[in-house]
């Protein structure tokens, strides 16, 4: 009992030795810590290395938190000075001490009322000494050199307008020098509000040497240089903007005088806008013209070779020298002609019977070498012809090509076009909708059907009496045998449509047999729509996303299987490397996949990893039975399952534990009671082994050992025990920080752990992390903490507790938050905020990034998802997206700018174009290839005779300083480059019945070749054409009849000037029949002899039922006799399959009484109408008397 007490009186003053080693004997000992000052992409940090127990508090103000690691550590910011507040423990008395860091950061001096403000700006800490330097910015970036060149500092800057400024306002105009000429001008207009303009080259960096303004805000006699031009203003303050006055080349003009084709020399005459020839021989200029270079002596109806793109200009040196290798100016430009139709002249014959060949025949312009070429082969042989003429069979899609001139039409010899009406018949959206197809003249045509096809099948539709009921949507190909053709022929109707909104839609997915390691798992797909059910059988290893094309439609159902993980029955095939004899605990296998195209993943007992052994690729496996799970991984994802019974003829040892009891006396006992049965028995402690031959090891401390035992001098294992400790300590555990990050077994959680024995605290004890194997000496706190069960091995002394601790995890998000707006000249500025202010970020990849005072900033040039890694505290990262829209940095997109009016060439014969900009105020320059436009007023500018091409790139520069293009003409000239038009009538067709006409008259066949299409879509064509003969004109008037509903595109093209053309598009639609007139004959003396024919603007091949409402009358020709005086409604009934519809029309039949004759002269002698007359009234009166009696 004595000695009890003696030990607990021992460890008492163990524990009192250790606890006062964390107390200062000096309460005013000064703290050593470190100050590490900013540089580049690093903070300013204040660090001190003391045990944070060594203290009772210990702040920093302004207030900062500290970043608790293995020692407290802040980071600060720049240009504040900090005070630095403890106290130690067990003392009264606070310590405090103040600093500054010495990083370089500013102030600014003035503020950045505009984009453009210059600002001065005070950067500290950038000599070497530390001293302070004043710099000029202008917003919104700050990049400034330390002195010495070690350190930078960079930051933006927000202006608070964005829209105010000279240049915002249109104050400030500059047009650049003509190209050797120093002759460019700047003009700041001072009413409104503007003053104080100086002028400096960009390379004179001190601004020694203004440039003197020729009058107050006006500049000229500049040459192409970079400018740096202030101006001062109240709401900008002083401005300073960069100008580039970039040269200027006077426009070479050209103009063309017959162009016959682009492959014969043209002629062409070049002159500068100006109209001063002078100056291309003042210049030494070369004139050139596509591949014709050196210099055109003359400049007037020159010859030269045009081509659909066409390269010109002129250059000469900056010095009007001839000597090669000076700075050269240059004027060029491409045009390029949008149409060109070689002209062909052919006609076309053909007979009743598909089986008889076309036969065409052309007439060749002077050195024309016509070719043509079956367009549906590759063969590249031509078709022979003889005198000119062709004999080509039906059906055919024909390329007719000039050799010469490299240029050609596409024609088709189908022999019978079809029409067709096409009806919406579903309320359906997208893929979903239903068509009916009605063909005009079915009755006409053999093996009738509809075609189409997707990703997965091909299906065809059949009609019923000549109607595809119900199409589903899909881009169909119609194909038919018209008359007497073996020839089969077809036209498209594209109702392709591939969005299908799952509205209405079950998907249901079973899977029906499970795979292996070898055979793919299938499953049944199930889809219920509109169209009924579909189901289809699917394969696959993995899980796989997959398309499901429905059948005879264009819907794709797009979804996800999850495969299940495979089994494979086969058995595992292994060896063991080790004997299981000798091997109780582990033994050493090696497995192998059951195919080259296997390899082994991971291989797990009852469900735990077996440790691997990468020298022999093999693993450990314990003796019994084991149950073996082995995944492999190639063509397949897979594994093979398997109970391997490993039987050890020697026993183990048996262990017996006694616990540690005194802390500060190690007491641990390990005893083995079957000693006596080994060869050899050893405990390794401490990395030196020792013998328990004689059965026991004792005075050990708490702790994991291994014992090593042997039956022979070669068959030796081990095992391992734990010695525990028996004295009774209060652990408890709280979180500081959970990890924000799973990096596995430890990461960034912050975990107190507090350690009592008997009453007292403990403090200089260690943490071990049993599942990392990590050792921490650090007072209580555990700083890598990783997520979930942490199982700790508490160690004091001679004594180890065992405690596990639970985390979440806290994991940051990282979000970039706008804080300067884009403009065109600079992108918008982006600041990483953290949902968790206490992480401490160490740096940030994938995207450029600047830091300054403990933020990163980045800037976008373009919209787009952006990626970058964020790396934090010591073991943490993340990578992280977000999408950016950059609203005003490219202004043009989606904006047409410039408010303008074409104004096309008056004919073929003067090639020049005239674009009018009608909103110049908007801009501060504007020009077409470097040529800028005339002024018409202070709204309207002029770009007089421009050369003809299929558009115009005008670049501008708009008010706040933008610049970008627009394209103008693309559209405009798709129809022609002149003002002309053709003079065309046309008649739509009426029920699909063929009578459709385009009349064309005011043709010129001396100047100008035609071409008509006509095939819509005729054997997949879209462009074929044919030629229009002068032989096709009655008194200048050409009729085309018989034409079907659709669009028709007819081509004028020019003789002497092939990049000069002229296109419309004729849109022939089906109307509907109309009553057409109503003759009435009225009824007279109330003998109810009315009469009325109705007729119709349509003659039907099918009956027409003609009805009078209210009445038994009823036929089929529309004329109506005996009708009484009345007002009657007719009703029209057509039963045409194409138009059957119903109309109605009101008429009257009026009542008339017949006309009374005239008197007769009493001196006329009685004539014989007379005499009748008398003799019937005589009549009537025996009549009525005989009657009465």
């Amino acid at each position: 009992m004595k000695i009890k007490f003696i030990n607990y009186l021992l460890l008492i003053f163990i524990i009192f030795l250790n606890y006062n080693n964390f107390v200062k004997s000096d309460c005013n000992q000064e703290l050593y810590y470190e100050l590490g000052n900013s540089c580049g992409n690093t903070p300013s940090r204040l660090t001190i290395e003391e045990s944070i127990y060594s203290f009772e508090s210990i702040e920093v103000t302004p207030l900062v938190l500290p970043k608790l690691l293995n020692n407290y550590f802040w980071d600060l910011e720049d240009g504040i000075n900090y005070t630095l507040s403890y106290r130690y423990k067990n003392c009264e008395n606070t310590i405090t001490t103040s600093f500054i860091t010495k990083g370089m950061y500013y102030e600014l001096l003035s503020e950045p009322l505009c984009l453009h403000t210059y600002i001065p700006i005070k950067v500290y800490n950038w000599g070497a000494g530390g001293e302070a330097t004043n710099f000029y910015i202008v917003a919104p970036s700050i990049w400034i050199d330390s002195q010495n060149g070690v350190c930078s500092l960079k930051s933006v800057i927000s202006p608070y307008s964005l829209t105010k400024g000279v240049l915002n306002d249109g104050a400030l105009k500059f047009v650049g020098p003509t190209c050797g000429f120093k002759n460019g001008t700047i003009t700041i207009d001072l009413t409104k509000g503007y003053s104080n303009c100086h002028l400096y080259l960009q390379s004179d960096y001190l601004f020694e040497n203004e440039i003197q303004p020729y009058s107050e805000g006006f500049y000229n006699g500049l040459e192409s240089e970079y400018y740096f031009l202030f101006v001062d203003s109240e709401q900008c303050g002083t401005e300073r903007i960069e100008i580039y006055m970039k040269d200027f080349i006077t426009p070479l003009e050209i103009d063309f005088e017959n162009v016959p084709d682009f492959i014969h020399n043209s002629t062409i005459s070049v002159s500068l806008s100006s109209g001063n020839n002078g100056i291309l021989n003042y210049t030494n200029s070369i004139v050139f013209i596509e591949n014709k270079s050196g210099l055109i002596a003359d400049l007037n109806h020159t010859q030269a070779q045009i081509f659909p793109r066409t390269y010109y200009g002129y250059f000469y040196n900056k010095d009007f020298t001839t000597q090669n290798g000076q700075p050269q100016c240059k004027y060029s430009e491409t045009l390029i002609f949008n149409y060109y139709y070689p002209n062909f002249n052919f006609t076309i014959s053909k007979s009743d019977s598909c089986l008889e060949n076309v036969s065409i025949t052309f007439y060749p312009l002077p050195n024309q070498d016509i070719k043509v070429y079956d367009y549906s082969t590759e063969t590249g042989i031509p078709f022979p012809m003889k005198n000119n003429v062709l004999s080509v069979g039906n059906n055919m899609k024909l390329w007719i090509f000039d050799h010469i001139q490299f240029s050609g039409i596409i024609y088709s010899t189908v022999f019978d076009v079809q029409s067709y009406k096409i009806v919406e018949t579903s309320n359906g959206i997208g893929c979903w909708k239903t068509y009916n197809i009605t063909i005009v003249n079915y009755e006409n045509y053999k093996n009738l059907r509809i075609y189409s096809y997707n990703d997965d099948s091909e299906f065809y539709f059949y009609p019923v009496d000549g109607v595809f009921i119900n199409v589903p949507a899909s881009f169909y190909y119609v194909t038919y045998n018209a008359g007497d053709c073996e020839t089969e022929s077809y036209f498209t109707i594209d109702k392709l449509d591939t969005n299908t909104p799952m509205d209405g839609v079950t998907l249901e997915m079973t899977t029906l047999e499970i795979g292996n390691c070898t055979h793919e798992t299938s499953f049944n797909v199930t889809v219920k729509s509109v169209f009924g059910t579909f189901s289809k059988t699917l394969y696959t290893f993995y899980d796989t996303d997959f398309t499901i094309f429905l059948p005879n439609c264009s819907c794709q159902i797009q979804a996800s299987y999850e495969a299940p993980y495979l089994f494979d029955g086969d058995s595992l095939i292994y060896e063991l490397l080790t004997d299981p004899n000798c091997n109780s605990t582990g033994n050493l296998i090696k497995f192998t996949p059951p195919s080259n195209e296997n390899s082994i993943v991971s291989v797990n007992q009852n469900g735990v990893p077996l440790q691997y052994n990468s020298n022999l690729n093999a693993y450990y496996i314990g003796s019994g039975e084991n149950l073996i799970t082995v995944n492999y991984e190639g063509n397949t994802y897979c594994y093979r399952t398997e109970t391997i019974n490993i039987q050890s003829v020697h026993e183990v040892p048996l262990v017996q534990i006694t616990p540690v009891s005194n802390c500060a006396n190690p007491n641990g006992r390990i005893e083995i009671s079957n000693y006596q049965n080994f060869y050899n028995l050893e405990v390794v402690i401490n990395s030196n082994s020792e013998s328990m031959n004689q059965g026991f090891i004792d005075n050990i401390p708490s702790g994991t050992y291994t014992i090593n035992y042997s039956y022979n001098q070669t068959c030796i294992n081990s095992i391992t025990v734990f010695v525990p400790s028996e004295v009774i300590a209060e652990i408890t555990t709280s979180v500081i920080s959970n990890p924000t990050c799973d990096s596995g077994s430890f990461s960034d959680g912050k975990i107190r752990v507090s350690l009592t024995i008997e009453g007292n605290q403990i403090n200089n004890f260690t943490i071990l992390n049993d599942d990392a194997q990590f050792t921490y000496l650090n007072d209580g706190i555990y700083p890598v903490a990783g997520v979930g069960v942490n199982s700790f091995s508490i160690s004091y002394l001679s004594c180890i507790w065992k405690t596990e601790f639970t985390t979440v995890l806290n994991k940051p998000t990282f979000t970039l938050e706008k804080v300067f707006n884009d403009t065109c000249t600079q992108p918008g500025a982006y600041k990483l905020l953290s949902s968790n202010p206490n992480i401490d970020i160490k740096s940030v990849e994938g995207q450029n990034n600047i830091f300054y005072q403990n933020n990163f900033y980045f800037r976008f040039q373009s919209s787009g998802e952006y990626g970058f890694y964020v790396f934090w505290n010591s073991n943490c990262y993340e990578y992280y997206t977000q999408k950016i829209t950059v609203d005003n940095y490219h202004p043009s997109i989606n904006v047409d700018h410039i408010d303008y009016e074409i104004v096309k060439a008056d004919n073929c014969n003067s090639l020049k174009i005239d674009l009018i900009i009608k909103n110049m105020d908007k801009f501060i320059t504007l020009n077409i290839e470097n040529k800028p436009p005339t002024s018409i007023n202070s709204t309207h500018s002029i770009f007089k005779n421009l050369p003809p091409t299929i558009s115009y790139q005008v670049q501008y520069t708009l008010l706040n300083g933008c610049t970008d293009y627009q394209t103008i003409g693309e559209y405009e000239f798709t129809s022609g480059i002149t003002k002309e038009t053709m003079d065309i009538i046309k008649i739509n067709d009426i029920c699909y019945s063929g009578k459709g006409s385009i009349q064309l008259s005011n043709f010129d066949f001396n100047n100008y070749y035609y071409y008509i299409n006509n095939l819509n879509g005729l054997m997949g064509l879209t462009n074929s054409l044919s030629s229009i003969q002068p032989q096709q004109s009655s008194n200048g008037t050409f009729l085309f009849s018989n034409y079907y509903p659709g669009s028709y595109k007819i081509y004028r093209g020019c003789k002497s000037m092939a990049n000069c053309y002229l296109e419309t598009n004729v849109t022939i639609e089906s109307e509907d029949p109309i009553i057409e007139s109503i003759t009435v004959t009225d009824s007279y003396d109330k003998l109810n002899n009315g009469t009325v024919e109705i007729k119709l603007n349509y003659n039907s091949p099918y009956p027409i039922n003609f009805k009078i409402i209210g009445t038994q009358f009823s036929n089929q020709n529309g004329k109506f006799g005996n009708l009484p005086p009345k007002t009657y409604e007719v009703q029209v009934t057509l039963t045409d399959r194409m138009c059957p519809i119903t109309l109605s029309k009101s008429f009257t039949i009026n009542l008339k009484t017949s006309p009374t004759p005239s008197p007769q002269d009493p001196s006329d002698e009685l004539s014989t109408s007379s005499f009748v007359q008398v003799n019937l009234l005589f009549l009537s009166i025996l009549i009525f008397t005989a009657f009465i009696f």
